[in-house]
């Protein structure tokens, strides 16, 4: 439906015009063949022509003959070498097949004699094979289209699949832990080292099945579109420091270094939801602790332009930029594209283990609940780097 052309060549040109019914088919200038040369052509004689034309392809008739009332003057200047003349006759076709009408094919040549009846009989038939194809190609558009969706939705309801068999093996692990632990306990002596031990397995696994649930709330609560925002003050300088305590440990855990780098100029503190800006933030260096085997995973913030004031309020809001860069194994273009999609998660199957391939489902739409965005640069072998900016109300101080 977005239009076709049709250029054929007898003599000194002809030009043949398919103007589909369809809203969105293009009016624009016409292509001619001259001599064997192809030039674009604009000229509003050809474009009147084909208005004329058009509109007698009535549908008690399907053919409409037109052709040029004058002759070229005497001692007229011939046109230009690769320029066409005006045309001298021109014949229009209505495109019709099963009653439905699908357009119009023009056709106009220099030959005021062009078209006689037996041409025009040909001709006819070549509009009703034109018209039969343009509804086979429809219908076969129509196909691909279903054909497509249907395949998404298969890749959809695998991925969901997948998701589930990967949930599941997730919940019942640290569950699994707890109650062995409990068992344990349940039989073993009295042995002080040995309880503390076994209630720390019992701490962490039932620490990561909370953590597994409220990913999954968040995510529901998400496509809900019922999550809400809590912004309270909080000092930044002990908001990023408890972020980096435990972002340090994972990263000290695959030998690597971990970096924080406050900018100067930073609020004391500000108004922000610190349980949801703590969450984005440790998503995000945890999957690129995740993807990093050497090398260092670095936190940066810092101040961006101007404060602003805030509407309706005596404070002002400052702009921070947050990025997070590894040192990794990046991704390419197709996997950054995929990043942020639920049940998705990127990278060789032995890096996958280990989590739901929630936690970037989430961070991006809290992001945006935010006022933000996450951009990403990455590239592979040369790690990758996740930024975003946020506005915030700053306080004075924070309890």
């Amino acid at each position: 439906d977005s239009g076709c052309r049709i250029v054929v060549e007898s003599g000194g040109y002809a030009y043949a015009s398919i103007r589909l019914a369809a809203p969105q088919a293009p009016q624009d200038g016409a292509t001619f063949i001259a001599h064997g040369r192809q030039a674009a052509y604009g000229d509003p004689r050809i474009e009147g022509i084909l208005r004329d034309v058009a509109p007698g392809v009535e549908p008690a008739g399907d053919v409409r003959l037109w052709r040029r009332p004058d002759r070229p003057r005497a001692g007229a200047p011939p046109a230009s070498r690769g320029e066409p003349a005006a045309p001298a006759s021109c014949v229009a076709l209505a495109l019709r097949h099963a009653e439905q009408d699908l357009g119009v094919l023009h056709i106009l040549s220099d030959d005021e004699a062009a078209f006689p009846p037996e041409e025009i009989e040909l001709l006819r038939e070549l509009a009703s094979d034109l018209a039969f194809g343009l509804v086979t190609l429809r219908a076969r558009a129509a196909e691909i289209a279903r054909e497509a969706a249907l395949a998404e939705a298969v890749r959809v309801a695998r991925q969901r699949s997948q998701f589930i068999a990967q949930m599941s093996h997730e919940l019942r692990t640290p569950l699994n832990a707890i109650l062995g632990c409990a068992q344990l306990l349940d039989h073993a002596p009295d042995e002080a080292v040995r309880r503390r031990r076994l209630v720390k397995i019992l701490l962490d696994s039932g620490d990561h099945l909370l953590a597994l649930i409220e990913d999954i709330l968040d995510l529901a609560r998400i496509d809900a579109g019922k999550l809400e925002l809590r912004a309270v003050p909080i000092r930044l300088d002990e908001f990023f420091e408890s972020v980096s305590e435990i972002s340090r440990v994972k990263a000290e855990e695959k030998h690597l270094q971990f970096r924080l780098a406050l900018a100067p100029g930073l609020p004391v503190a500000v108004a922000a939801d610190g349980k949801r800006l703590r969450q984005v933030l440790l998503n995000l260096l945890s999957n690129s602790v995740k993807f990093t085997d050497s090398g260092a995973v670095s936190l940066r913030v810092s101040r961006v332009g101007a404060d602003t004031p805030a509407p309706g309020a005596a404070r002002h809001v400052a702009r921070l930029r947050f990025e997070i860069e590894d040192t990794g194994v990046g991704m390419n273009e197709e996997q950054s594209s995929r990043l942020f999609q639920p049940f998705e998660q990127v990278g060789d199957s032995a890096r996958r283990q280990g989590g739901a391939g929630l936690g970037l489902a989430i961070s991006l739409p809290l992001i945006r609940l935010m006022g933000g965005d996450i951009q990403v640069r990455s590239a592979i072998g040369r790690g990758s780097t996740f930024s975003f900016e946020l506005d915030f109300p700053v306080c004075d101080d924070a309890a």
